[in-house]
């Protein structure tokens, strides 16, 4: 008697455990009527989750027992709700809506000169020195500013020991070459295997493949801007094959 009434009790009890309630929700925002539609729930500890419908309701089952809801939406802080299930239930779960304030946001700019902006956005112009000049080997050894400017990107040279400047495509005759200011229009001698430049006296090249300003006109490819030197040098020196002789220069 005492064994049947055991096994009774124990099989009341998983009968108890194993019995399933059905929950029944809506969510809505607090302090208006408006329902939160896709809000989340989920059901602590048995880790079940479901979304709610475009009404705002839902309904899921669950074993009974002692529950913890977790219902959350975007926009709107997270609610916990303790609930004892021991039967089909109904709730209605209300979210408070959460403002979140960013922080300030500080722009700090450094003000540039109209001359440095445009000077910025020239990329297009490469300045190459006279000991640039000397520095790069060439055909013979004997240093050429046409031959240097021709290495640059965006040149490309025509036949080969020539100073022809193909710049972008365009034409030799498209590229205006200025000399102190002053217009060179045929820059080649020695059947166009030697530039007219003379390396020693150059101070400076700048080469503009693009954006051209607006003072330059008339040419469609580059500008070849080149400047002497403009200083009077106290020595000079005086080159005989490889002998070197040294001059003292006398101002008026």
């Amino acid at each position: 008697m005492k064994v049947s009434f055991t096994i009774l009790m124990v099989l009341m009890c998983v009968a108890g455990f194993a019995q399933k309630v059905t929950l029944k929700g809506t969510v809505k925002e607090k302090g208006a009527n408006q329902t939160l539609p896709l809000a989340h729930i989920l059901v602590l500890p048995d880790s079940i989750s479901t979304i709610a419908g475009n009404t705002g309701e839902f309904e899921i089952e669950l074993p009974a027992g002692n529950k913890t809801l977790v219902i959350s939406y975007v926009g709107y802080s997270t609610t916990r709700q303790d609930v004892r299930l021991i039967r089909n239930t109904t709730m209605i779960f209300s979210l408070q809506s959460s403002v979140n304030e960013l922080d300030e946001v500080v722009v700090n700019s450094t003000r540039i000169s109209f001359e440095d902006m445009v000077k910025s956005t020239r990329s297009s112009t490469n300045t190459i020195t006279s000991e640039d000049i000397g520095a790069i080997p060439v055909l013979g050894g004997e240093a050429d500013v046409i031959k240097t400017i021709q290495l640059l990107p965006g040149t490309v040279r025509g036949v080969e020991g020539s100073t022809d400047l193909f710049v972008r495509g365009g034409g030799a005759d498209q590229n205006l070459v200025l000399l102190d200011g002053a217009t060179v229009y045929n820059t080649s001698h020695l059947f166009g295997f030697l530039s007219v430049f003379n390396p020693d006296v150059v101070s400076r090249v700048e080469s503009i493949n693009g954006a051209f300003p607006a003072q330059y006109g008339g040419r469609l490819s580059s500008i070849l801007n080149v400047s002497t030197r403009s200083n009077i040098p106290d020595r000079t020196k005086q080159a005989y094959g490889f002998r070197e002789e040294e001059h003292t220069s006398i101002r008026l």
